[in-house]
């Protein structure tokens, strides 16, 4: 599979259509990819028990907050990438994603020595009780030794996706995730001859799977091949302006994305209250929701490239064409997996865990979640298309409000007042994601409408 054709960036309907193929659609494979990957290794966690869900369910958050910590510093990369690559500005595009490398390692290191450090007080600050605290901590340590290769590949990855170059980040996607579910098999259980080390076993398959796509990436950039690559000469010295460029996109950026895991942590500890069985469920239907979540954002940082790279050619009207076909797309593909949900809400539950109530819970809410789904999508996309505008805040502004404000108030609300129990959870998150929906696309629409101002001629 291939997809090697020049993007067009022209104003007709089937150029539009071909360069978001382009760009979105190895982007999609991709997500599917992680996705699934994701849902294998908590299908194969699964086996363990409803524990061991719980377990791993409990670091996710924190590990994402870890992450987010580096999104402040280059979550700006990918737009400023497309910018310059729109502009014909190369050297500038290789020069920032040197820039993002260097703040990368450094931030990484400090973040995976701190997270392996504070493991045990991290999971109990998420809820871990007796059954799960021991087994998070290991499972969390495990994960800190990951998160520097997996930060450097998250940075390139912003970079190949800022320049629109995202079909070897499909081949990348599958080999790492190979290597991640190969090691699961043997770790885990312990087949031909590894050692049985459960959740630990688990971490470990994790780490080593994104140390494979670290090295992959990294061969990609050292290539004439790509659009930026890090085999011509440059500064590896940070370089002022750069750093204060990066932090002028990547704060709002990590500013709303922590607010949606500060969010996420409340909505977690609201769960926990409802039991194990009840936690369980809750992971094994966020775990199946991120089938058209990952979809959502990668479509998301298609946008971002489409749209920075024509806003770099001052083609204003045309960025707004591709926000509204990638939309189209995000939004189409929530509702076929949200019937598929629905469908096969029993089969789908039962193969995570055999326990009867954690399988009840989790298919009362599934309906639920296939309703706000195509919201979710189409939010994301339209939050990518403000990023690549170099407009995150409003993003950050609707994001922060829902998460944290809209969210926990509803639950509360639909939980201890309403009596709608454990639906109630996933009822409040509906409400906050149509709530974003049209929020950011009334941002985007103010913001197109001041670009056509400044650019008239070149639409």
């Amino acid at each position: 599979m291939t997809f090697s054709k020049p993007l067009r960036f022209e104003d007709n309907r089937k150029a539009i259509v071909s360069d978001v193929f382009q760009v979105a659609f190895p982007a999609f494979i991709q997500a599917v990819l992680i996705a699934s990957t994701v849902a294998i290794d908590m299908i194969m966690v699964g086996r363990l028990g409803d524990f061991a869900i719980a377990a791993v369910g409990l670091c996710f958050q924190p590990v994402l907050i870890l992450q987010l910590v580096l999104v402040a510093f280059i979550g700006g990369l990918s737009p400023i990438i497309a910018h310059h690559i729109g502009a014909g500005k190369t050297e500038k595009a290789n020069d920032a994603l040197r820039q993002g490398l260097i703040i990368s390692l450094v931030v990484s290191v400090l973040l995976s020595v701190f997270g392996y450090m504070m493991a045990d007080s991290i999971v109990s600050l998420m809820g871990a009780n007796a059954e799960t605290q021991a087994p998070s901590a290991i499972y969390f340590r495990m994960l800190m030794f990951g998160l520097v290769p997996m930060s450097l590949s998250i940075c390139i990855t912003s970079a190949l996706r800022g320049a629109g170059d995202v079909a070897p980040l499909v081949y990348v996607s599958a080999i790492s995730s190979a290597v991640s579910i190969g090691f699961n098999y043997l770790l885990i259980y312990g087949n031909f001859g590894f050692p049985r080390l459960g959740v630990m076993g688990a971490g470990i398959a994790t780490s080593l799977g994104h140390l494979t796509g670290c090295i992959i990436t990294f061969a990609l950039v050292f290539s004439h091949r790509r659009k930026v690559s890090l085999i011509v000469n440059g500064s590896i010295r940070l370089d002022k302006e750069t750093v204060s460029e990066f932090l002028r996109m990547g704060l709002p950026v990590a500013g709303h994305r922590i607010s949606v895991r500060v969010g996420m942590l409340i909505m977690v500890r609201m769960v926990s209250s409802f039991g194990t069985e009840a936690f369980a469920a809750h992971q094994i239907v966020s775990n199946l929701a991120f089938m058209a979540f990952w979809v959502g954002e990668a479509v998301s940082t298609a946008t971002t490239s489409l749209v920075g790279q024509s806003l770099g050619m001052k083609k204003t009207e045309l960025a707004r064409k591709y926000i509204s076909a990638t939309r189209l797309f995000a939004m189409t593909y929530p509702i076929i997996t949200g019937a598929m949900l629905i469908l096969f809400a029993r089969p789908l539950m039962g193969l995570y865990t055999q326990s009867e109530a954690t399988i009840l819970f989790g298919m009362a809410v599934i309906p639920i979640i296939a309703v706000f789904q195509p919201f979710q999508s189409g939010c994301s996309v339209v939050a990518g298309g403000l990023t690549g505008m170099k407009k995150p805040h409003h993003a950050a502004i609707a994001i922060s409000a829902g998460i944290v404000v809209i969210r926990p108030a509803s639950a509360l609300l639909l939980t201890n007042v309403l009596s709608f129990g454990f639906a109630g959870i996933w009822i409040a998150i509906g409400i906050d994601e149509i709530f974003r929906f049209f929020y950011v696309n009334r941002a985007v629409r103010i913001e197109s409408n001041k670009l056509l101002l400044t650019y008239p001629q070149n639409t």
